[in-house]
């Protein structure tokens, strides 16, 4: 079992997502928001192709959805490095109910247009996950994501991933946002299984590009293990298994 605290040798990581700061604040105080995201295994050999449908049929129906108010964020990713997922398509909204019940709508859309006939036959596979944001840098959706992101999907114990969120949000939280600006990280996200298959956790973060991501990802790594090594390691024995993909912003 791989631990949390990974040597970046086989480095594959992915998306920081722009969404807070936009939705209505909660009971809390803080904005809450939504992420239904795809995954996708793909035909290598034809998987631009799927890109291309994306940026024809798919890209003008999601961003009239932002336009008009129903979701706030969306995205298309490629595949850098990592495992057999070689595509991912991700949309953000600040409820839940309204959010899935517009993907309603959106693929019922997308999928009656001929066009869009490639992509199921491309990419015939695929993972659906619904996550809350948890903790996350305070990034608008109107600034840029960053072009390459890093992305751990963590197996964890569900009995005490609860106290897994409160030591991020507590310990390392501050030491993320330290890495958020100029030649770091442009944003950082902790997000919470609410449906999908085993990946119970995400930490996502985004930079300008893979040498600023996975040097402030080493920087991260190492301040976390010399400030707060204790709540590192409860944390690795609570999410002590892991996949890591690196992937680059198509959209």
């Amino acid at each position: 079992m791989k631990r949390w605290t990974l040597v970046l040798a086989a480095a594959a990581l992915v998306c920081g997502l722009p969404v807070q700061g936009q939705e209505e604040e909660g009971e809390t105080g803080a904005a809450e928001a939504w992420v239904y995201s795809t995954y996708l295994v793909c035909d290598i050999a034809r998987q631009e192709e799927v890109d291309e449908v994306v940026d024809s049929v798919l890209a003008p129906l999601w961003d009239a959805a932002v336009t008009g108010g129903e979701i706030s964020a969306w995205g298309w990713l490629e595949h850098h490095t990592g495992g057999p997922w070689r595509r991912a398509l991700y949309t953000v909204g600040g409820d839940r109910d309204a959010l899935m019940a517009t993907l309603d709508r959106l693929n019922g859309t997308a999928w009656e247009d001929e066009a869009a006939a490639p992509f199921g036959e491309i990419c015939n596979s695929h993972s659906d996950y619904l996550w809350k944001m948890g903790a996350s840098s305070e990034q608008s959706a109107a600034e840029a994501p960053g072009a390459a992101g890093l992305s751990v999907y963590l197996e964890c114990d569900m009995t005490e991933e609860a106290f897994a969120d409160v030591l991020v949000e507590t310990f390392f939280a501050p030491v993320f946002n330290a890495h958020v600006g100029e030649d770091g990280l442009t944003s950082w996200s902790w997000l919470q299984h609410e449906v999908g298959g085993e990946y119970r956790r995400l930490l996502a973060m985004r930079a300008g590009d893979n040498g600023a991501l996975l040097s402030a990802w080493d920087a991260i790594l190492a301040e976390l293990e010399a400030s707060h090594g204790g709540a590192l390691r409860n944390f690795s024995r609570i999410c002590g298994s892991h996949a890591d993909y690196l992937w680059a912003t198509h959209r």
